[in-house]
């Protein structure tokens, strides 16, 4: 974070990446290394680090990532030339659309 702060933003990710070799469950390390991927422009390494997280969380947790890291992934998605979007965020999408309907259409 006082990398981010100082706008170190490249040493900020060899850390992080550093960090996840030692404790490769911790998702505030992955919050970081996303946001100062997103920062720098890096679309691509924040969709391919959030895949990444995912399977792990998924597989090890049966979890997916916070809403936070979520947000991060969508709008490095909306933002990327990526034309295929992962299953999971179509499913996931399709739950929060599903949620915010009313009951009559049950």
């Amino acid at each position: 974070a006082m990398l981010e702060r100082a706008g170190r933003r490249d040493e900020a990710v060899t850390v992080c990446v550093k960090a996840l070799k030692i404790e490769p469950y911790s998702e505030d390390i992955y919050l970081h290394l996303m946001i100062n991927y997103l920062a720098m422009g890096e679309r691509r390494e924040v969709i391919s680090t959030y895949e990444k997280m995912s399977k792990i969380f998924l597989s090890d947790f049966g979890v997916l990532p916070s809403e936070e890291i979520r947000n991060i992934y969508y709008d490095a998605i909306r933002s990327s030339n990526e034309t295929t979007v992962p299953m999971e965020v179509v499913q996931e999408q399709l739950r929060e659309w599903d949620d915010s309907l009313p009951s009559i259409f049950f």
